[in-house]
């Protein structure tokens, strides 16, 4: 997967770690919001959101630049996180 997509070992292993660390604070609190919401609305709030953070994903590796001057490797692992803490819940 790294090579497909261009990564050199750094920036594959600051994905995955930024997804590990929003899916462990996560994992701890996603037990609470699904108790509060219930069932049913808390899994289509993370479903829902896991959708739409890895529906981007792929619109990253295509993006033509670096977004309002923020370099593209901090917008993938910004989404890497928000793909974690949305995984969590399922």
């Amino acid at each position: 997967m790294r090579q497909d997509l261009g990564l050199s070992t750094r920036d594959y292993a600051t994905a995955v770690n930024a997804f590990l660390i929003a899916y462990g604070i996560m994992y701890l609190g996603s037990g609470v919001i699904i108790d509060r919401l219930g069932a049913r609305t808390g899994l289509a709030l993370f479903v829902g959101s896991w959708s739409i953070v890895s529906g981007c994903l792929p619109c990253l590796d295509s993006w033509p630049g670096q977004p309002r001057g923020i370099p593209l490797s901090a917008w993938r692992d910004g989404t890497r996180r928000l793909d974690g803490s949305g995984e969590d819940g399922l």
